[in-house]
């Protein structure tokens, strides 16, 4: 009280320093109540005490002045604290929500890549139950070309049509540029659509290259795939081409007429080797055995992988398109075998054998070695 009292009589009894000290408030521009001015000053009273006495004006009007700019200091501070606050507060606020925003795109996009994937495995497996089931009775009812896109890993209807359309490509290119359309007889036929494609689509031959994609693809393939273009390509044409087997090879044949012709399509003359023409085992495949010879190749590749579920699965189609053909039988019992499988081993070849009784002396010892070692000793061979 008595300090504000001593306020009132300075400002009273000097009426310039009162101007002064008005044009200082005026000239720092601070925003504060007048209690907050008086507060300020009386914290400055005993400067301006001294001041009064020596008449030094000036130098109360300075003392004035800090003391308003340390006040304005120590209040900006405090704002600008409080602003920082504030700002950090909204900054954090705006980091939730975009982060939450985020989490729940990559959330969204997990889920749709989900059940893309989801739907593209369910469509690969409607594909391979679709041939399954139509293989199952021993005859092939869908297109041949399909079939043999499906063995090889098409596994959508849409590159199902982009290979089909491929197909489309080089019929409508044979009917250009030959006269393979205009003509009747099957051989002359099959001789200028050979040599077309001999000229045009073969880039080169590789062992390994079994996948009838890559032969529509890159113009690359081996005997099979191959063999398989060339059928696919004659029976557009209303030729009834065929396939020949032996161990290790195959290659095309067609009959009309009493006469016989036999296209190769690895070598550059276009002509069947003596003793792959004369072999032994050379026997005339059926559709249904060309595919089994896809799922064959990607059981073996898979096998030297060591991708053994995957190999088995691939033998067990095999066996559905060819159940006579012992490959995969020897094959898969070698799956289960490096998986210590013994007694599935034993039951595959157990079950093969049963329906393939002349097979027994050929696999006797290895009913023997796996009966031992599964532990059965009923159904010994004589």
């Amino acid at each position: 009280m008595f300090k504000e009292t001593l306020i009132k009589q300075i400002l009273h009894k000097c009426r310039h320093l009162k101007n002064v000290f008005s044009d200082a408030l005026d000239k720092f521009h601070f925003p504060l109540c007048k209690s907050v001015r008086e507060k300020s000053v009386i914290s400055s009273i005993p400067v301006f005490a001294r001041c009064f006495s020596s008449r030094s004006y000036k130098t109360m009007f300075e003392a004035v002045s800090n003391a308003i700019f340390r006040e304005k200091l120590l209040r900006q501070g405090k704002l600008l604290a409080e602003i920082k606050d504030r700002v950090w507060w909204i900054v954090k606020y705006f980091l939730l929500i975009e982060g939450f925003f985020i989490i729940v795109c990559i959330f969204l996009v997990g889920c749709q890549s989900a059940q893309r994937r989801e739907g593209s495995t369910k469509e690969n497996r409607s594909l391979e139950v679709l041939l399954m089931n139509d293989i199952q009775d021993g005859t092939l009812d869908m297109p041949f070309e399909q079939a043999c896109l499906i063995a090889s890993g098409v596994d959508s209807n849409k590159k199902m049509n982009a290979y089909l359309a491929k197909i489309d490509i080089l019929i409508s290119r044979i009917k250009q540029e030959t006269d393979a359309n205009s003509i009747s007889d099957p051989l002359k036929k099959a001789d200028i659509i050979f040599g077309w494609l001999q000229s045009n689509t073969n880039e080169g031959t590789y062992n390994d290259c079994y996948d009838f994609r890559d032969t529509l693809n890159l113009k690359v393939g081996n005997c099979l795939s191959y063999a398989i273009r060339f059928t696919t390509v004659c029976r557009h044409f209303g030729v009834d081409m065929k396939s020949v087997f032996i161990p290790g090879h195959i290659y095309n044949m067609l009959v009309f007429d009493g006469q016989t012709r036999y296209y190769e399509h690895t070598h550059s003359d276009g002509i069947v080797k003596e003793m792959d023409l004369y072999n032994d085992q050379k026997r005339i495949m059926k559709d249904e055995e060309l595919i089994a010879e896809i799922f064959l190749y990607k059981a073996r590749n898979a096998n030297n992988d060591m991708k053994y579920e995957e190999s088995c699965k691939n033998c067990q189609c095999a066996l559905m398109c060819s159940p006579d053909d012992n490959r995969p039988v020897i094959l898969l019992i070698d799956n289960y075998i490096a998986q210590k499988n013994y007694d599935e081993a034993f039951r595959c070849l157990n079950n093969y054998l049963s329906r393939h009784p002349d097979d027994k002396k050929f696999f006797k010892n290895t009913y023997v070695l796996l009966q031992r070692l599964s532990k059965k000793e009923d159904n010994k061979i004589e």
